[in-house]
């Protein structure tokens, strides 16, 4: 089964918002006219939206958020910030980690619809494959087949929720790496960013020795002026410097 962090971290975040309208629950809008005093126009009767299952926190471009989802990842995460802190949050965090983990989980719909439009599909095959990785399924080292194929004909076992929520992980892991490869740097851009981080610099110097470096104090302003008062023929002037 796919990996789950505290909030699943995903690459960095792809702007799909307007790839579809996010229906929360049990949040309702309604509109006010304001500042004018008047009463609003009568909107266009519209076709309600239908009632979202028991259960259900959100629902996105038709791809719902389950509560008991909410709750898998909400506890660990909310206790891991907790321990970080090494105190107990208090409403106004709580309120920011509800609204960072809903935030992702609508970010991943957004791909899950984005990656159904695009034809990317995931086979049962892949699925169990994936299932098969538990250690559950596995006596000693090896995978007991007739334990999986128990769990997963059998009426009364939750094969039905895992496959959903292993259909997902990995849906998300192919279009992830879609991403990755359309919106990946190519290989030439970073070997020329590598070669201009890299590039050697070329230092131009000269050495002096001991016989061209003075041990003695060095000379005052007046002594610097009077030795080139009292012994012109070694400096040049402006004009037969020109010369």
């Amino acid at each position: 089964m796919a990996p789950r962090n505290s909030i699943r971290r995903r690459i960095a975040p792809f702007c799909l918002a307007a790839l579809a309208t996010v229906a929360l629950l049990p949040i309702a809008l309604q509109g006010r006219a304001q500042g004018t005093g008047k009463r609003p126009a009568a909107a266009t009767p519209s076709r309600p939206e239908p009632a979202p299952a028991a259960g259900v926190v959100a629902v996105v471009d038709g791809i719902s958020i389950s509560q008991p989802e909410w709750d898998r990842l909400a506890s660990p995460y909310f206790q891991e910030v907790e321990a970080q802190a090494g105190r107990p949050l208090n409403e106004d965090e709580k309120r920011l980690l509800r609204r960072n983990l809903l935030e992702e989980l609508i970010r991943e719909r957004l791909w899950l619809a984005d990656a159904r439009r695009r034809g990317m599909k995931v086979t049962e095959a892949s699925v169990d494959a994936r299932m098969k990785q538990s250690p559950f399924f596995k006596s000693g080292d090896k995978l007991d087949e007739a334990k999986f194929l128990a769990f997963k004909r059998s009426p009364s076992s939750n094969y039905p929720e895992l496959k959903s929520q292993v259909e997902i992980g990995l849906l998300l892991e192919e279009y992830t790496r879609w991403m990755e490869r359309r919106f990946a740097p190519r290989e030439a851009e970073l070997r020329k960013a590598f070669q201009e981080r890299t590039a050697q610099a070329t230092v131009r110097y000269f050495t002096m020795g001991p016989d061209a470096i003075s041990l003695e104090p060095d000379a005052s302003a007046r002594e610097t002026r009077g030795y080139h008062y009292t012994n012109p023929q070694e400096f040049q002037t402006p004009v037969s410097a020109r010369n």
